[in-house]
């Protein structure tokens, strides 16, 4: 559930600031907004290949921490702020690579950690449930956090540590076979 709602509070917030925090950087709007788009694009491909892996690997670690360090990665590099659309082209790179790898990969261990149909469903109730309402104070708060300050670091900071406990919980998520 932790590690379901800290990475959609990643995303969410990443998918609602990342083209403003790009253009108080110094990029153009039109600049800004093909990052918002580069950002979707870059994550089909992990939409596609994670699950396939992950039902192939009976210890998916690996996958948690990569996708863990990648969105750590980006979060600090958006902590920096580059007047470049070559560096916020690879902020969207790592974060929609570690967000997209780690949704598909929550909604793929609902079935890979349960022995039924009726305990998938309830995993997956419960978690997304729970998790969606986690996730939606990411971009209220990231926000927020900005108005407060006037500026993005303490709104990175808090997504910095999103991505630090996703990371955590997912691979505690990952000590056991089953739930």
């Amino acid at each position: 559930l932790l590690f379901f709602g800290f990475q959609c509070f990643v995303f969410y917030s990443v998918v609602a600031w990342l083209p403003t925090i790009a253009k108080t950087a110094g990029l153009s709007g039109d600049q800004a907004s093909m990052i918002a788009g580069l950002l979707q694009l870059f994550a089909l491909p992990f939409a596609f290949a994670v699950p396939v892996l992950a039902a192939k690997m009976t210890n998916r670690q690996p996958i948690m921490l990569a996708a863990g360090i990648a969105s750590m990665l980006g979060a600090v590099m958006m902590f920096f702020s580059v007047n470049s659309f070559a560096y916020f082209c690879v902020v969207a790179l790592l974060l929609g690579a570690g967000s997209t790898t780690t949704f598909v990969l929550a909604m793929t261990l609902f079935g890979l950690k349960t022995k039924s149909a009726a305990d998938t469903r309830n995993l997956s109730g419960m978690v997304q449930s729970i998790g969606y309402l986690i996730a939606a104070l990411g971009p209220v708060i990231v926000g927020n956090l900005n108005a407060q300050t006037h500026n993005w670091a303490a709104s990175v900071v808090v997504i910095f540590v999103a991505a630090f406990l996703f990371t955590v919980f997912g691979m505690l998520a990952e000590r056991h076979q089953y739930i």
